[in-house]
């Protein structure tokens, strides 16, 4: 019997299709799966569309011309490359009106005129549409959702970017404000000006009074070795620690004209084309690196130069100067207000939105009081942002935020208008606007706890998407029985035991050891318990044992939702 059974499965099969029938029935089959996965993935993304549309609302509703917009914004957020917004069945049946590309400028009348839609009503015709058309394969999703990962990768190298050029602007002004001070001690020191002045040297040698040369040479040690220590150390050399005050080093009466220092001065007079390196210190060279304040970041980048060419071309000359300069990161000076690009990046909306919201602006300017302007007919002012932006006033801005934010109180208000408002003139411009609702959205957002879905934990995490359900199934095992994990809509905690409890069946090793993984997630030591994905940030998924990736690609689960009877069992595979 099983082999009959076999023989009549593998006749079944589509790559044993012979008929023109079966081949048909067959040909398209990838394709069709691809769409029934789109269509229930797109289906998951409730709670994104519902923040999408909560962005477009005025008083508390959607109007029906702005419904395209809203599309085209959650297409944007999913990273789908226009494949939603531009379908035409959903863009005929979401609205009669159409999307336009022309900006055109409404008053706020105009803006407000039309049925206003709710959430529900939207997600009603908007689910119907994708239940009855093939409407986005799961293909372009997974795109989307890879393209969204490197663009977070690189925007987070940006932004480190820019710290690193930002410490190095701190570090290179807290070493000017040094040298400032070091340069006025090394002019006003004694044997230092008689090195200037009356052509003296310092050679390091301990002389006499009665010996042949002493009144050429200055004293082998005393403050000025310790002031030229600390010109050194802030040069790049490693004779002296960066950044510590000369008064910490050593005193004057062990301060000695070392080997070691007068190494370092040779350097000096090779950068300086000397035809004698000795180690000698001497008028010409010291009057040339002694240089004003505005001229010392351009001599230690030159001395860091001359410190690389020393070690590319001499390994064993490393004992006693060992400081190589940092990569140099210049950020972009942008003047000027950002464009929309920059705005969209900066505060991680999407353009439809972001020309949405100039256009509410736009709208709650004041009419011109310009007669020429008057006599056109020219009724509403524009806003050319960011060439020429324009502002609002308090009174306007008030009117404008009570109907982009309903539950915003007057206090409230009161205390954003002052934070937004740094420069005190009573006006905000729309960049200012736009980052003020973001601010207050990422609040809300923070306050729900939004959590990311099992696929962005996968892409996260780099392992297949099968191994993070099969994980999230030993989560659940651990929790009580009379609680369920229905992540990320509702999820729930697991305490301190039963977490660690897991991570040592996952991760067997010393109590020690994962004692500290639960410092990974408890930073200041006030949480309670974990959710699934704090829970995934406690383990180490190369010490994973083979039978939980075992079989991922034969693995079924039942997917969780709200709603258990309407979604059928689906095969977890990468």
């Amino acid at each position: 019997p099983l082999t009959w059974l076999a023989q009549q499965l593998m006749r079944r099969h589509p790559r044993c299709a012979r008929t023109p029938r079966r081949q048909a029935l067959h040909a398209n089959f990838k394709g069709w799966a691809d769409y029934e996965r789109g269509r229930r993935e797109i289906l998951r993304k409730r709670d994104v569309a519902r923040r999408v549309f909560s962005g477009f609302m005025l008083r508390g509703a959607v109007q029906r011309d702005t419904l395209p917009q809203v599309v085209a914004a959650i297409d944007d957020t999913l990273w789908l490359g226009g494949a939603l917004h531009s379908n035409a069945q959903l863009q005929r049946i979401i609205s009669s009106v159409g999307a336009t590309d022309k900006q055109e400028v409404k008053d706020k009348a105009a803006l407000l005129q039309g049925d206003g839609w709710s959430f529900n009503q939207f997600w009603v015709e908007f689910a119907r549409v994708i239940c009855e058309h093939d409407v986005i394969p799961y293909s372009v999703i997974a795109r989307g959702l890879a393209a969204k990962a490197q663009a977070d990768n690189e925007k987070k190298m940006k932004e480190q970017a820019r710290q690193v050029a930002a410490e190095e602007r701190a570090r290179q002004s807290r070493l000017l404000a040094q040298y400032k001070s070091l340069h006025a001690s090394l002019l006003a020191d004694a044997n230092i000006l008689a090195i200037l002045e009356q052509d003296k040297i310092l050679t390091g040698d301990e002389i006499r009074p009665s010996d042949v040369g002493y009144e050429f040479e200055v004293p082998p040690k005393g403050h000025h070795v310790v002031l030229l220590r600390s010109f050194f150390g802030l040069l790049g050399f490693n004779v002296h620690e960066e950044g510590t005050d000369p008064a910490d080093g050593p005193d004057d009466e062990n301060a000695w004209w070392t080997d070691e220092l007068a190494e370092t001065w040779e350097i000096m007079q090779e950068l300086n084309d000397m035809e004698t390196v000795d180690g000698v210190v001497e008028k010409e060279v010291l009057e040339k690196v002694l240089v004003p304040p505005a001229g010392f970041m351009l001599l230690r980048s030159r001395v860091e130069g001359e410190l690389i060419r020393h070690k590319l071309s001499n390994h064993d000359a490393q004992t006693h100067h060992e400081c190589l300069p940092d990569e140099k990161w210049q950020e972009e000076q942008n003047e000027g207000k950002p464009s929309f690009d920059a705005l969209c990046q900066r505060l991680n909306m999407t353009m439809a939105r972001m020309l949405w919201l100039h256009q509410i602006w736009e709208s709650h300017l004041k009419e011109s009081d310009d007669t020429d302007k008057a006599q056109t007919g020219e009724t509403t002012l524009r806003c050319l942002y960011p060439h020429s932006p324009a502002q609002l006033n308090k009174e306007q801005m008030q009117e404008l935020m009570t109907e982009v934010l309903l539950d915003l109180t007057p206090d409230e208000f009161e205390e954003r208008f002052q934070q937004i408002d740094s420069n005190g003139n009573g006006t905000i411009e729309f960049d200012e606007f736009v980052t003020w609702l973001s601010e207050d959205e990422v609040r809300l957002q923070d306050a729900l706890g939004h959590k990311e879905s099992f696929e962005e934990l996968a892409l996260d995490h780099d392992e297949p998407l099968a191994l993070i359900m099969r994980l999230h199934d030993k989560f659940s095992e651990r929790l009580p029985n009379d609680m369920e994990d229905k992540y990320p809509t509702q999820p729930a905690k697991l305490n301190k035991d039963a977490a660690l409890a897991a991570i040592e069946a996952l991760n067997p090793m010393e109590r020690q050891n994962i004692e500290s993984r639960w410092d990974l997630v408890d930073v200041d030591g006030s949480c309670e318990g974990v959710y699934f994905d704090e829970f995934l940030e406690m383990l180490d998924f190369a010490e994973l044992p083979v039978e939980i990736r075992g079989n991922l690609h034969s693995t079924r689960r039942r997917r969780r939702s709200s709603s258990k009877s309407t979604i059928p069992r689906k095969q977890c595979c990468e």
